[in-house]
């Protein structure tokens, strides 16, 4: 469930005005990475670093007048990129760069939040049944009882023998401690983890000059620690291992943060060994589990303390404890699950000297184990139309941590599930050496267990978006002798629709195959948009913010997609068909897909239709994209007044024209672009303009209500009046981004929003790539510019448009 956010809450109770504080830029000044053009190189054409086209291009940098440092080069695999990151002046900009010969693209440097994994939640669902303390030979032998490893044949890998020897799995993150006995103990040469170095160095905060060394170790970070025991933790007496325990790893540490935790063991429905708790007054044992045993002695006992003996209330222990709650210090104190994370009853027993806290579940116990999707999980596809391969555990997973914070713990979220699927590829590597990328992503696609959106056997299946191929099944991977390509079939936007498609079977046996076609498996056809109302004065909730329609133009995507019940195609093949392929051998198979029919309604909400072939599994996806909005122009963030985008100076919004002081040496009180994209763009313009330009965008001018706006929900399509893009005149440019994401809310983080700032200090850049300075007294407007998804660059009726209110400096 997503919480209030106390912005959000905050603004829309009070005026429109900008907070103070907002986040700079996260671009670092100065900072680029260029590529140098490579096309008629191969690997033989660029030798060592000296005699490689990059000198040539630095050596025009120079010859440009440009000032450079060299920060990093990248010249190792040339046939995939040729090129570096350099310091340059901070006045430097990238259409400047693009002008020196040799440069055929540059980026500025982000510095980019490492994301948090979500380590409270409390969202009922579990990893599976109780791990039981394993040994090595406990995995040989079948009793791998870990939650996450039985949910994916992985306890059957173990069994087998299958534990991923001679394979190597390299783990970039924020370091590792390796004087965990659970991952070996030491680092280097014969130990299990083998490999690596500190690419950051210990005192690298984000904002200074990495130090490399050679050590990964860290012990106040538990995230890369967490990842490393995912893949290859050894076995031990809290009943877990990692997906390739014999796998040697390796760790490049690249980022550095202060350490948070939760107390070791608090989590939620994880995959813990089972432990009994006696209790006097002829009261049956009680079964419970925990990271550690509760040792109390035989001459101890513990008087039980219930925070409520009301078992029908559904949020025990939610809110501090009463006042004359006793010293729980020498007290087993239990409350009931829900209403709230764990850490949350954990706090507010131990403001009253809590020791011992035991969890009860609020829901009767079952022997089935639904598996589902978390909260954090992705759902959709990119911009490009590819969706998700396949899923892997990722929830309230058990793991190692630093000695320093308990030695093991509890972390969620895609940073888990992607190191179980690196294990997972380890161990299929080790079984079946020689596989090349491709085909390894193909076996671990094409045997999967698919996951319904609900624990009914009759309950739809989720989305391809949200889930791929489905749960990856190690053991039927390691087993499987077809390969697949491609491994999803993506059919693009009804507008530009790619239902004619073909399947690639190959046989990787040493003998033939008979394969047959079967009947094609409907996915839940998802929106992209909710149907919800408009957003009220009255009423302001972060779900309501994020599912808002304004005025029937669908704006901002949905927190949980809705489902479309009419979202499912029909596939036109002939079922029961037999294909035999020889050992080695490949056979294509013609497929078609037929979208489906939608009301205007459920068109409106721009749904994603999915499936599966049942021989293969292989997805399939598709989606009606072409005209969807690109711009936010809501105000969910700053409130009434403050719709994006908008010009932000002297302490207030701009809504008509204004004049800013032009000084080099002050930031103070110049003027601020915001914006905020709904979604992805294959290019952002902001160029400076005339005061006086005859421009209509299609987003009205803050200063001017009642200018009309230009549509933006008609059909990409070609008309007879067409204006060029070109043609639009500009003064030169302020801003220019290729294949910008959409921005988001971040739930959870010290950001909790992205958005787009610009501070204009007057300086502008010509095609040519010369700087210019605005001339004091004159006026000018931004043009704020961003192709539409499908769009065609060249004509300005593909892009969305706003045009600022007019400004002017004084000297």
């Amino acid at each position: 469930m997503w919480r209030l956010l106390p912005l959000l809450v905050a603004t829309c109770a009070t005026a429109a005005t900008v907070p103070s504080g907002i986040n700079p830029s996260s671009i670092i000044p100065g900072a680029f990475i260029i590529e140098i053009g490579t096309s008629t190189l191969g690997k033989r054409d660029v030798g060592p670093f000296q005699d490689s086209p990059l000198v040539v291009a630095l050596g025009n940098v120079a010859s440009a007048g440009l000032s450079y440092t060299l920060r990093q080069t990248y010249t190792d695999h040339p046939d995939l990129f040729h090129g570096a990151s350099i310091n340059v002046d901070v006045d430097v900009s990238v259409k400047e760069l693009l002008q020196v010969p040799g440069i055929t693209r540059a980026w500025p440097v982000r510095r980019r939040e490492r994301p948090t994994s979500p380590k409270t939640s409390d969202g009922g669902g579990t990893t599976g049944p109780p791990g039981n303390p394993i040994s090595a030979a406990d995995l040989l032998v079948g009793r791998d009882t870990f939650g996450p490893h039985t949910m994916t044949g992985v306890d059957k890998t173990h069994a087998a023998g299958q534990l991923g020897s001679g394979v190597t799995v390299c783990i970039l993150d924020t370091g590792v401690d390796y004087l965990n006995p659970i991952l070996g103990g030491c680092f280097g040469s014969g130990c299990h983890v083998k490999l690596g170095s500190d690419l950051v160095g210990d005192a690298y905060d984000g904002t200074n000059t990495p130090v490399p060394d050679a050590d990964p170790y860290t012990n106040c970070d538990e995230h890369g620690t967490h990842v490393s025991g995912i893949v290859g933790a050894l076995a031990n007496s809290y009943g877990f291992s990692g997906v390739a325990p014999q796998a040697s790893l390796g760790m490049y540490r690249a980022s550095f943060t202060l350490p948070t935790r939760l107390p070791t063991g608090v989590g939620n429905s994880i995959s813990l060994p089972a432990l009994t708790a006696t209790l006097s007054g002829g009261f049956p044992d009680v079964p419970y589990l925990s990271v550690v045993r509760f040792n109390a002695s035989s001459t101890t006992s513990y008087p039980v303390y219930f925070t409520s003996t009301d078992s029908t209330i559904n949020n025990d222990g939610c809110s501090p404890l009463p006042a004359n709650t006793p010293n729980l210090a020498k007290y087993v104190t239990v409350v009931q699950r829900g209403g709230c994370d764990f850490t949350t009853k954990y706090a507010n027993v131990v403001q009253f000297g809590g020791k011992y806290l035991i969890i009860y579940n609020n829901a009767a116990a079952t022997s089935q184990v639904y598996v589902g999707f978390s909260d954090f999980s992705s759902y959709a596809t990119t911009f490009d139309m590819y969706g998700v391969n396949f899923g892997a555990p990722g929830g309230n997973i058990l793991s190692t941590f630093p000695l320093a914070s308990g030695g093991i713990g509890v972390l969620s979220g895609t940073s888990m599930s992607s190191p179980f699927v690196a294990g997972a590829a380890a161990v299929i590597m080790s079984a079946r050496p020689g596989l090349n990328v491709q085909q390894l992503k193909s076996l671990l696609s094409h045997s999967t267990s698919l996951v319904r959106t609900a624990e009914s056997s009759t309950s739809a299946f989720e989305s391809v978006a949200a889930q791929g191929s489905g749960l990856i099944q190690v053991n039927l991977a390691v087993a499987l002798k077809t390969v697949i390509s491609p491994i999803q079939l993506i059919l693009n936007d009804s507008t530009h629709l790619n239902n004619m498609q073909s399947l690639t079977i190959t046989n990787l046996d040493t003998v033939a195959r008979v394969y047959t076609l079967g009947a094609h498996t409907q996915a839940q056809g998802l929106g992209l948009y909710t149907s919800a109302s408009p957003l009220s004065s009255q009423v302001c909730t972060f779900e309501r913010s994020l599912s808002l329609l304004l005025q029937n133009q669908l704006l901002l995507p949905a927190v949980t997609p809705p489902p479309v019940a009419a979202a499912v195609a029909t596939v036109s093949f002939t079922q029961g068909t037999k294909y035999k392929v020889a050992p080695g051998g490949s056979v294509s198979v013609p497929i078609t897909i037929i979208p489906p029919t939608l009301s205007a309604s459920d068109a409106q909400l721009y749904p994603t239709y999915s499936g599966w072939i049942a021989i293969t599994g292989s997805p399939a996806s598709g989606s009606a994209t072409d005209n969807l909005r690109v711009f936010d122009t809501t105000n969910v963030i700053y409130g009434p007044g403050a719709a994006y985008p908008f010009l932000y100076g002297s302490s207030s919004v701009q809504t008509q024209a204004a004049t800013y002081p032009l000084s080099q040496g002050s930031t103070g009180g110049l003027p601020t672009l915001f914006s905020r994209l709904a979604m992805g763009t294959p290019q952002l313009t902001l160029d400076l303009v005339s005061g006086s330009i005859d421009f209509v965008g299609t987003i009205p001018t803050n200063d001017n209500p009642s200018t009309a706006k230009r549509a933006v929900a008609e059909p990409l399509a070609p008309r007879a009046d067409r204006v060029l893009y070109s043609s639009v005149p500009t003064l030169g440019n302020v801003e220019f981004i290729t294949y910008s994401a959409r921005d988001a809310f971040n739930s959870g983080s010290s950001a909790p929003y992205t958005e787009n700032q610009v501070q204009f200090d007057g300086r502008y850049y010509t095609a040519n790539g010369q700087g210019h300075v605005v001339t004091t007294g004159v006026s000018y407007r931004f043009l704020l510019r961003a192709l539409k998804i499908t769009g065609d660059p060249t004509y300005e009726d593909q892009y969305e448009s706003w045009l600022s209110p007019a400004f002017s400096y004084t000297s």
